[in-house]
């Protein structure tokens, strides 16, 4: 919620802009892939978002949930998409 407060700052009070630019922001300060999307990897792994860069929106933090084997994890991997620019999500 504090992003999204930080969204409506932004544009109150300035002159009215496009939606374009507004959705701009909003992905910006959201990102691509909000905290606790599921995502899948290249590898073929299932992840869940658990952390996102403003700047870098498709540079995430994920903890894998199912390995790329389609085996179901009790302890996951975390994987930082901002250091590891191998893996990447695909949806």
């Amino acid at each position: 919620m504090k992003k999204l407060n930080k969204v409506f700052k932004k544009i109150k009070g300035r002159k009215p802009v496009g939606q374009s630019e507004i959705d701009v922001v909003f992905l910006k300060t959201i990102g691509v892939y909000p905290v606790g999307s599921t995502v899948l990897f290249n590898n073929s792994a299932i992840g869940r978002i658990i952390e996102t860069r403003m700047r870098y929106t498709l540079r995430l933090k994920a903890e894998i949930i199912v390995s790329e084997y389609g085996e179901r994890l009790n302890i996951y991997e975390v994987v930082d998409l901002f250091e590891d620019l191998i893996a990447y999500s695909t949806h």
